[in-house]
C-alpha cells in the first residue's frame, strides 16, 4: 500500500514517536495484513481513523447507514447534499447518534480502495482458479433449462399485467376526476378541527370562503369523503382519501382547501409523499400538526392567535416555515441528519432556539420538530 508508510508515520508521530524507527519492520511483519495492523493501532491508541485515512465520504456515510439505519440509505444523496462542506460535523453527529466510532468501516473502505485488501486478492485468485476449470455438461443443461423457465415466467407476467391494466382502465370511470365538497357556515362553531388523511398528492390550504370549509379536488387518484362531528362550540371534519389506486394511468391528486377565517382552527395533516403549500396568514390557528413522509412542506402563519403551535413529524422532507417578524418564536428540534437554517434565532440549551423578542412578544409561535434526513428552514417576514 503506497500510502501506508506515511500513514504510520503520522500515527506514531502523534501517539508514540519512539516507534518511528520500527516502521520498516512493522510493514514487513504486516505485509498483506493491513486491516489487522490498522485495527490494532486504532484500538491501542483510541484513534478516529477518519483523521488518518482518506476515504470517499459518500461511501463512508452509505456504509454507516447500511449498518445502523438501512431505512435511510435511499436518502444518501440528499444527506450528502444537505451536509456539503460539513462532512466532519456529519460524522460527529452520526457518532453521537449511534454511540460508536466507524473505524471498521473506514479501514475496510481505505484498504479495499487501495487495492490490497486480503479478501479481494483471495477472491481474485479463486475466480482465476474457477476460470481454469471446465464447466460440467449437466450444469450447462441446467442453466439453459433455468433460463427457459425464467423467460416463460417473464412472458406470462407481461401478459398478466397487460390484462390487469386493461381491467383497471375499464373501471377507472368509478373514480371521479373532480370533486367539490363544502360545509355551510354556522356561527355556533367557534372552534374547528380539520383532520386530513391521504397517502400522496399536492395540497393547498389558503384563501377564505363564506362556507365553513370548501374543498376542491382534481385528479384520478381516488375519491374523498368529508364527514363532520359537532360538539359544544366545536366541529370536527375528517377528510379521507378513499379507493386510492396507484397505477401508471393515474396522473395526479390535487386538493385545494379554503377555510372560513372566523373560527379558531386546528389542523391535523397525515400525508405520505406529498407536497404541501399552506398559507395560514388569515386564519386563527391554534395548532397545525403535520405527519409526513418524503414531502415538500411550505407553511406560512400569521399573528391572529396569541399562541400558535406548529408540530412536524417528518421523514426525508424539505420544510420551509415563515412567521411574522413581530411574533416571538421558540423552536424545539429533536432532529437527525437535518440541514437547519434558523435566521435571527438564538440557540438555547436542549435543542431549543428562540427569537430575541420571545419573552416580550404578545403573539407567540411554538415550533416542535421531530424530523430526519431533511432541510428545515424558518424565516421571518
Amino acid at each position: 500500500m503506497n500510502d501506508l508508510h506515511q500513514i504510520l508515520i503520522r500515527i506514531y508521530q502523534i501517539n508514540c514517536p519512539e516507534k518511528l524507527s520500527n516502521i520498516p519492520t512493522i510493514l514487513v511483519e504486516y505485509k498483506a495484513r493491513e486491516v489487522e495492523l490498522l485495527t490494532k493501532l486504532a484500538d491501542k491508541y483510541n484513534l478516529l481513523m477518519e483523521d488518518y485515512l482518506k476515504v470517499n465520504m459518500f461511501q463512508l456515510v452509505e456504509g454507516i447507514l447500511k449498518k445502523n439505519d438501512p431505512i435511510f440509505v435511499n436518502s444518501i444523496g440528499s444527506i450528502m447534499s444537505n451536509n456539503s462542506g460539513k462532512e466532519r460535523e456529519l460524522l460527529a453527529e452520526l457518532r453521537r447518534k449511534y454511540g460508536t466510532n466507524f473505524n471498521e468501516i473506514i479501514i475496510s473502505l481505505f484498504v479495499t480502495n487501495s487495492g490490497t485488501y486480503d479478501s479481494v486478492r483471495q477472491n481474485n485468485e479463486t475466480i482465476s482458479r474457477i476460470k481454469k476449470k471446465r464447466i460440467p455438461k449437466y450444469m450447462i443443461i441446467s442453466l439453459i433449462a433455468l433460463f427457459i423457465l425464467v423467460l416463460g415466467f417473464v412472458i406470462f407476467q407481461h401478459y398478466k399485467d397487460k390484462a390487469d391494466n386493461n381491467k383497471l382502465n375499464n373501471n377507472l370511470s368509478q373514480y371521479s376526476k373532480d370533486e367539490h365538497l363544502t360545509v355551510p357556515f354556522d356561527s355556533v362553531d367557534r372552534k374547528c378541527i380539520l383532520n386530513l388523511d391521504a397517502t400522496a398528492g399536492t395540497f393547498y390550504i389558503s384563501g377564505a370562503t363564506d362556507d365553513l370549509v370548501d374543498i376542491v379536488k382534481s385528479g384520478d387518484f381516488g375519491n374523498y369523503s368529508l364527514t363532520s362531528v359537532s360538539g359544544s362550540n366545536l366541529k370536527v371534519f375528517n377528510l379521507t382519501l378513499e379507493n386510492a389506486r396507484a397505477h401508471d394511468t393515474i396522473k395526479k391528486n390535487k386538493v385545494n382547501i379554503k377555510l372560513n377565517p372566523t373560527p379558531c382552527w386546528s389542523l391535523k395533516l397525515n400525508v405520505g409523499a406529498a407536497d404541501l403549500d399552506i398559507d395560514l396568514m388569515n386564519y386563527k390557528i391554534d395548532t397545525a400538526s403535520i405527519n409526513a413522509g418524503a414531502s415538500t412542506i411550505k407553511i406560512r402563519v400569521g399573528d391572529r392567535s396569541e399562541r400558535t403551535n406548529l408540530i412536524f413529524d417528518a421523514g426525508a422532507s424539505s420544510i420551509e416555515v415563515e412567521i411574522p417578524e413581530k411574533a416571538g418564536c421558540r423552536i424545539t428540534s429533536d432532529s437527525f441528519l437535518v440541514s437547519k437554517n434558523f435566521k435571527d434565532f438564538d440557540e438555547k440549551e436542549n435543542h431549543t432556539y428562540e427569537t430575541s423578542n420571545f419573552n416580550n412578544a404578545i403573539t407567540k409561535i411554538y415550533i416542535t420538530a421531530k424530523i430526519t434526513v431533511s432541510s428545515f428552514h424558518v424565516n421571518r417576514y
